[in-house]
This record gives structure tokens, C-alpha cells and sequence, in this order.
């Protein structure tokens, strides 16, 4: 995910777009690669662009550290779309049924 970010720092952001796709497409339930894709759409396209893959972080990240770098630096787009900070911005964690 490092590529991806170093890519779009380059200017090459559909490239960078593209690489954490492939990403997670081969490992769909992983929290990096979507807070990553989420990062990116907020830096260079903006809070909208990045509200659906923001959804899937939050609910990917629901039990992760969110004073993680990674993490930590998705707070401004959360206030930007108005969702609660406080306890987390997170979904709420739901158990698996099986």
C-alpha cells in the first residue's frame, strides 16, 4: 500500500487508485488497503468522493486501534461527514452468527 501512496504523491493517482483495487479485490475484508483507497479519494478528490469507501472502512475498522497512524488521519474526513467521533468512529462491532 506504500507503492500506492508513493505513486500518488507522483501525480500518478489513477495508477495508485488501481493498485489498491487489485488489493482489494484479492483481500476484501482487509482494514489497510480500504483506509488507504479512503485516503487517497479524500486527498485528491475530496470528502465525497471518498464517503463509500469510508463506509467500508469504518465497518472493516470496527475493533482497530484508531490511534494508528493509518487510522488516525481518516478523523478529519469523519468530521467533514458528521459522523460521531465520540466513543469511536467506527460501526459498532457485531459478532459473527455462525
Amino acid at each position: 500500500m506504500l507503492q500506492a501512496e508513493w505513486l500518488a504523491a507522483n501525480g500518478q493517482f489513477d495508477e495508485a487508485l488501481k493498485l489498491v483495487d487489485q488489493k482489494i479485490a484479492r483481500d476484501p475484508n482487509e482494514v489497510p488497503s480500504a483506509a488507504v483507497k479512503t485516503w487517497l479519494l479524500y486527498k485528491h478528490s475530496g470528502c465525497q468522493a471518498a464517503r463509500e469507501s469510508f463506509e467500508l472502512t469504518r465497518q472493516l475498522a470496527c475493533v482497530a486501534d484508531l490511534e494508528t497512524p493509518l487510522l488516525a488521519r481518516l478523523q478529519p474526513l469523519a468530521a467533514e461527514l458528521d459522523i460521531p467521533s465520540s466513543p469511536r468512529w467506527t460501526e459498532q462491532y457485531v459478532a459473527a452468527s455462525d
